[in-house]
């Protein structure tokens, strides 16, 4: 009787033992699959997080762009932009190529920095929003390329021509200069660069207003 009863107790012992191994081998089971979904959780929300960022950066570099580029092309100087001109000549007229080439250069040069960091910006979001951004950004880099040429030529040839008394332009230059002129100063209502800069701004901030709820 008592081998039997000793039996009966070394089964049971066994069966509890196998028990509580199955439950902790399906307690590991379930920690891991929790473990996993918090983890993909976790990134997905890292990936929504730097898609919010990045996309609210863009936005509103993009407004910082339009104000900058707009403000480049306004046909008028005022003394406060070119008074710490430091290689100012006592005799020269104020208000002159100079002082005009010295404030459009200070209005120019933030312009240049925030394109840049749009540009920058561009290359994360083709990886970390969608390729389609290159689209929609490339009118803007496009036209600041035009304003950067336009800025450099119309200069130069201000130079050339206050500089050598026989230089002429012939009807050709004359149209070439016009033409510069449209891009680099502000034509007021109906100007076509400015039309094209604003609808390319309004359409970056549209397509990436998906990933700015």
């Amino acid at each position: 009787m008592d081998s039997l009863i000793d039996s009966l107790e070394l089964l049971g012992s066994e069966a509890l033992a196998g028990w509580v191994a199955l439950i902790k081998d399906i307690l590991i089971a379930v920690a891991a699959i929790v473990g996993l979904y918090s983890l993909r959780q976790w990134r997905a929300e890292l990936k929504g997080n730097a898609r919010f960022e990045l996309a609210r950066r863009m936005v509103l570099l993009a407004f910082e762009f339009r104000e900058r580029f707009h403000f480049v092309r306004n046909p008028f100087t005022f003394s406060s932009e070119y008074e710490d001109r430091p290689d100012r000549d006592a005799s020269e007229e104020v208000g002159g190529l100079s002082d005009r080439q010295y404030a459009v250069q200070k209005r120019f040069t933030p312009l240049a920095e925030t394109t840049m960091e749009l540009s920058r910006c561009l290359w994360e979001a083709r990886i970390v929003l969608d390729r389609k951004v290159a689209n929609k950004v490339e009118p803007l880099e496009q036209s600041f390329l035009e304003l950067k040429r336009a800025i450099r030529l119309d200069f130069g040839l201000q130079e050339m021509m206050a500089n050598v008394p026989a230089f002429s332009l012939d009807e050709k230059d004359m149209a070439e200069v016009k033409a510069r002129q449209k891009i680099l100063y502000y034509q007021g209502e109906g100007d076509e660069l400015d039309k094209l800069v604003n609808e390319a701004v309004d359409a970056l901030v549209e397509h990436l207003e998906r990933y700015v709820p």
